[in-house]
Formats: structure tokens, sequence, C-alpha cells
């Protein structure tokens, strides 16, 4: 088990990077729908940097006394709301049309490469692996390549650029300075949470094992007696509850 974990702290992000490719090709087949929520997340990445900057913007402008510019940023800002109220609308149908369909395409490939398996492969493996696989991480992986298209690729990649451009025009020497400080406070950040993340890492771990220790149990309960095993395995059993 701590083998495990090791492998897990130590990835990549190259092979992070190289999986997520490895999946989007196998559901290549919905890259329209991934290419319009990919749009989708760029737009709504830019009216909301557009839409703060213009009520900042029209709040200095009614301080100035400026009616007629203000009108002109009110304007903006209801056509910024109109805009906003209809990708919110839109851009949750394509995101459900595109994991449901990349969903689809993962269990149908899962389910074709079990039923190549060779005849007794699960004599040494746990079934539970098996399911849990297709029931959770297939799950998890289409929820992660939604997210990822409209918040990783698309939002957050937009937002940073719009900001850092509109924050410059404003005040250049501020930006700058919250450019080399805020990844510090990042870094602090993350070294507090990471014991949270290996914690939650290893119950998930402690947690696969208890089940399959627990279907193992149910599945083969009168071999366990036949065979005197029951006391062996009921220690296993009883090992993997105290892990969790």
């Amino acid at each position: 088990m701590d083998k495990k974990s090791s492998k897990k702290q130590k990835t990549k992000a190259s092979d992070v990077i190289k999986m997520m490719v490895r999946i989007y090709k196998e559901t290549s087949e919905h890259k329209k729908w991934a290419i319009a929520r990919w749009v989708g997340g760029l737009l709504s990445g830019a009216v909301a940097v557009y839409e703060y900057y213009f009520i900042g913007s029209a709040l200095d402008v009614a301080l100035s006394n400026d009616y007629k510019r203000l009108l002109s940023f009110i304007y903006a800002l209801v056509g910024i709301f109109v805009f906003r109220i209809i990708l919110q609308f839109t851009n949750p149908i394509i995101n459900g049309q595109y994991e449901l369909r990349s969903y689809r395409t993962l269990s149908l490939n899962a389910y074709r490469k079990i039923d190549k398996l060779q005849m007794g492969y699960y004599e040494n493996v746990h079934t539970a692996d098996t399911i849990s696989t297709l029931i959770d991480d297939i799950e998890k992986i289409k929820t992660f390549m939604g997210n990822s298209i409209a918040g990783l690729l698309s939002w957050n990649p937009i937002t940073i650029i719009l900001s850092v451009i509109i924050l410059c025009t404003i005040n250049w020497k501020l930006t700058i300075f919250s450019l080399i400080i805020v990844p510090v406070v990042m870094l602090v950040l993350n070294s507090v949470s990471k014991p949270l993340k290996d914690t939650k890492n290893n119950i998930q771990e402690y947690t696969a094992v208890f089940n399959s220790h627990l279907r193992d149990f149910i599945e083969g309960n009168d071999i366990y007696k036949a065979f005197n095993m029951h006391r062996k395995h009921t220690e296993k059993f009883e090992e993997s509850c105290q892990k969790i």
C-alpha cells in the first residue's frame, strides 16, 4: 500500500498530460461538443472579466458626474448581463451532452476490453477493482473531461490573460507586484493542504482494499468455511477496517 502511495505522489505533469491526450483521442468522435464547450468557456471567462471591469469603470464615471458616459457603461453592462444569461443556459447543455457521450464511449470501450480477457483472469484479480473502475473511475473521468475543457483549457487562461492586460493598463507596477506575490502565497497554501490530500488518497486506497475483501468474503463465504479460512480472512478484513 505504501508503494502505491509513493507512486501517486511522484506522478509527473507530463504523465497527466499524456493521459489527458489519450482520453481525448479515445473520445474524439465527440470533438464537436468538446470544441463547443471550449468556446463557451472562453466566452464565459471574457464576459466575467469585462463585467467586473465595466462595473468598476461605471463607479468611477458616476463619481466624476459624467452621466453620458455612465449611460454608455450601463448599456454595456446590460448587454453583458444578457449574454451571460445565454451562456449560463447553453454551456450546461453542451457540457452535459459532451460528458454523457464521452461516458458512453468510455464505458463501451472498457466493456470490450473486459470481454477480450482470457478465461481465469479473475482467479487472481479482484472483481471489485474492475467494478470500481467501471462505476467510479469512468464517472470521475467523464466529469474531469468536461471540467478541464470548461476551466483548465478555456476559462482560466482567458481570464488570466485578459485580467493581466486590463490591470497593466490601470497600474502595471502593482500588477507585476501581484504576479510575484500570488505564486508565493499559493505555494504556502499548497504546502499546508498537501498532508490533507495525502490522507484523502490513503483513505481511498484502503477503502478499495476493504471493498475487495468484503466482496470476496460474501462471494466465497462457503469456501472459506469449508477450508477453514474464515479466521484468516476475518483478520485481513478487520485490518483493512482499522486502516480506514
